[in-house]
């Protein structure tokens, strides 16, 4: 059992409140359908194989205004070669369409040659336990569950993870002779230096993507392909096609999420869909990702930080061999930072966007008791904007970053106890999006130990606090 030791002073409680409000807030522009209102559709045509989708409100909408993409999908194929039927519901996330049964519905129907397009996201990040919808999962792909004696249907129940719902989709697809093709989750009209904001990498498009990968299942990647077909209209006429300006689309908003599916179908191998498209599907061109402006596309980089020149002994700094790595991932467009076993003593370290640190058992970072070793900025300290030295573990704007594993950060009591200017933080994401922290031991002195700052989509999972 993992110890969580807190020092309330080092609490931020109106931040904490705030963050509950606007996750409530959140959670409230994701209409809940009424499932006796909304039961599950039968095949047109037994005899032929069926495209079912499976989702929630992005997919299929109830709300006047509103309307989901997989409405709009029959379109693009011949009816007389292939039913299409949609199973999505609002409100659901992958955990609660299979809690409330309706995964067990689908799966009753499923025939060999039959089609499962399985797409989620949107509503996993809420609550895993409430009065209000209890519909959270955990995050990330990972085996860790919790159990509940559930809030609103007051029956006990263990909560898997996001990756863990995805992967039993897949598996009871494959086990009933079908075909699953799993989505990533489509994108809200948020954007960021003119160009949509995507969900890859730590985040649920890209836990969909390695759900596909350790499964070895069809992916379409629906949240990068509809973002690039927003990218090219600009936020002005995008934003025509959100009913709520935010994340659920018009009518005409669903046509296009659609036709950008079909475009991605297009993409698997073999083309299973080239006979069963109607003339509109058929003009849908295939997707191909715009070419960058930037150099070519490399793989997500895995860099050991030993072959940076890393001495690991815990008495010589280890600090540049860090930053080496760090932007070693950063010029790659992403990747991991792998620390094995060993102590490294480091001054402050920023991580860039994409990027994880990965800490292997046995492997301590080691705050430097150095003052100099952290660079004199502003931080957030008793709610204002106040003089404060760098985080030894900093990030600022960063999108999808991570530090998970079985180590350690242990930060230097002479660069915590500080107050005027205030000490070194253990580790500080501002204004960082996606951001999560798992498994590792966090040990720090008179300040505090983790403060996400302005941050969105946080995940705290099994890490040990020692503030002793």
């Amino acid at each position: 059992m993992r110890r969580f030791f807190l020092r309330v002073p080092f609490i931020s409680i109106a931040a904490l409140a705030c963050a509950l409000h606007v996750a409530r807030a959140v959670e409230e522009d994701h209409p809940v359908e009424d499932a006796a209102r909304h039961k599950l559709q039968a095949k047109t045509d037994p005899s032929l194989p069926t495209l079912y989708l499976v989702g929630d409100s992005t997919m299929k909408n109830g709300t006047p205004d509103q309307r989901g993409w997989g409405e709009e999908m029959a379109q693009f194929f011949d009816l007389h070669a292939i039913n299409v039927v949609n199973q999505a519901i609002g409100g659901r996330s992958s955990r609660t369409f299979q809690s409330e049964g309706r995964w067990d519905g689908v799966v009753a129907m499923l025939k060999k040659g039959d089609y499962v397009i399985i797409q989620f996201g949107h509503n996993d990040p809420g609550p895993v336990n409430d009065t209000f919808r209890a519909r959270g999962s955990i995050k990330g792909v990972g085996e860790e569950t919790q159990e509940i004696d559930n809030l609103l249907t007051h029956k006990h129940e263990v909560v898997h993870s996001f990756g863990w719902y995805m992967r039993k989709y897949v598996t009871d697809v494959k086990a009933a002779g079908a075909t699953p093709i799993v989505f990533s989750l489509v994108p809200r009209n948020s954007w960021k230096d003119g160009k949509v904001v995507r969900s890859s990498g730590n985040n649920y498009g890209g836990w969909a993507q390695q759900v596909s990968q350790a499964t070895e299942t069809a992916f379409v990647d629906h949240n990068e392909i509809i973002a690039e077909g927003l990218d090219g209209l600009g936020p002005e006429k995008a934003a025509a096609l959100f009913a709520d300006g935010k994340l659920h689309t018009t009518p005409a908003g669903a046509v296009f999420n659609a036709r950008m599916a079909v475009s991605g179908l297009k993409t698997l191998a073999g083309d299973p869909f080239e006979k069963s498209l109607s003339p509109a599907g058929r003009e849908v061109e295939a997707f191909q990702p715009a070419k960058s402006t930037e150099g070519p596309v490399t793989s997500p980089a895995r860099i050991d930080l030993r072959s940076q020149g890393a001495a690991g002994d815990g008495k010589t700094k280890d600090t540049a061999a860090f930053e080496k790595a760090l932007a070693a991932c950063s010029a790659g467009g992403g990747g991991e930072v792998v620390v094995p076993a060993g102590t490294y003593l480091i001054g402050s370290i920023v991580l860039p966007s994409h990027t994880t640190l990965r800490l292997e058992k046995g492997a301590t970072l080691k705050g430097s008791s150095d003052i100099a070793d952290y660079p004199l900025g502003t931080a957030r300290w008793e709610g204002v904007d106040a003089p404060a030295y760098r985080a030894l573990n900093s990030a600022f704007k960063a999108d999808q970053i991570a530090i998970v594993g079985e180590g350690e950060i242990v930060g230097a009591e002479a660069a915590g106890k500080l107050r005027n200017p205030r000490g070194a933080a253990l580790v500080e994401p501002v204004e960082c999006r996606g951001v999560r922290i798992e498994g590792v031991t966090l040990r720090q002195f008179g300040v505090w130990t983790l403060h996400p700052t302005f941050c969105d989509d946080v995940a705290v999972v099994g890490v040990t606090f020692d503030t002793n």
